[in-house]
């Protein structure tokens, strides 16, 4: 065999067979051919990467840290699932209730952890946590994948060696619900929304004794409604009321104006009469018990000099 056909080392010694591994092929190598030093790629240089994906495949990297990388025991040609926890607002049947959920689920299942960082060494065991995981992924698999990192948070969870089919059946997701008692409790609570305690006049503005809770009806639907859930009593307190409701009868969002909401001075004054501010503080407003609707007095204190006999 000539001398060119025969793997050296840098000092003219032939390398072991051994101190291949890992190498990528650069080029198909026959059966029986010699295998020369330019037909292979070490890890770490240039191209080594593009070598060492599989036909048609492609590398995307993704942000780890300690938490999202499985504590740096995903190690090169260990196989991971790519899972993506995001937050995501959600109306609540017919109610109209929004509020926003955490949903978790596996996007893309058994792919193979080309590089941690700049390590393609998957001979060394030692866990690593790198910056970088690098993925061999499809082309779709990719473009999945970069929609992901700008949905919400991505993380990598290592696959056991062993196939287990039963615990593998494909999942949906997991919500938050799932995961909290307290979540669950509350969402299968029967929903609450605002409704008139007695027949209420327009053009009032609401106080205490106004309003109620009551349970939405089986086949009630709550779209426009105000939901006990979503919304606090002070925050209702001397709303201003555009239409007449008869009791019992629920109070749609779009029926009242809450103080600070854009016109409600203009709707809450009396035909001919002026809005006038003035400062306030917690002694001056009775400690700040004085709401929108209330009665109130104006007092006057001042200091005159008596300059009688």
């Amino acid at each position: 065999m000539a001398p060119e056909y025969i793997v050296q080392g840098k000092d003219g010694t032939s390398d072991k067979p051994a101190d291949f591994s890992g190498w990528a092929v650069r080029r198909g190598i026959a059966t029986g051919e010699p295998i020369t030093r330019h037909r292979l790629l070490e890890p770490g240089t240039a191209g080594f990467l593009a070598g060492a994906l599989s036909p048609g495949m492609r590398a995307t990297s993704i942000s780890v840290n300690a938490e999202t990388g499985a504590a740096g025991f995903i190690l090169p040609g260990d196989r991971v699932d790519v899972m993506l926890t995001q937050q995501i607002s959600q109306t609540r049947g017919d109610e109209g209730v929004n509020r926003d959920k955490i949903i978790s689920e596996t996007i893309i299942s058994n792919v193979r952890a080309l590089a941690i960082g700049q390590d393609f060494n998957d001979i060394d065991e030692q866990t690593r946590v790198g910056k970088t995981v690098t993925l061999e992924l499809t082309p779709k698999q990719a473009e999945s994948l970069a929609v992901a990192k700008r949905m919400g948070r991505i993380s990598l969870s290592l696959r056991s060696f062993l196939r287990n089919a039963e615990i593998e059946k494909k999942s949906t997701f997991t919500s938050d619900e799932e995961v909290s008692f307290f979540l669950r409790g509350r969402d299968s609570a029967p929903v609450q929304v605002l409704a008139a305690k007695h027949n209420l006049t327009a053009r009032i503005l609401l106080r205490d004794t106004d309003f109620t809770w009551r349970q939405l009806g089986d086949d009630e639907s709550g779209k426009g409604k105000i939901s006990k859930e979503l919304t606090s009593i002070a925050a209702l307190r001397g709303s201003y009321l555009k239409v007449g409701i008869e009791g019992d009868k629920a109070i749609f969002r779009d029926d009242i104006v809450r103080p600070g909401e854009q016109g409600f001075i203009i709707a809450a004054l009396l035909p001919g009469m002026r809005a006038i501010s003035m400062a306030v503080n917690q002694v001056t407003s009775v400690s700040g018990f004085a709401a929108p609707g209330d009665r109130v007095d104006l007092l006057l204190t001042h200091k005159m000099n008596d300059t009688s006999d």
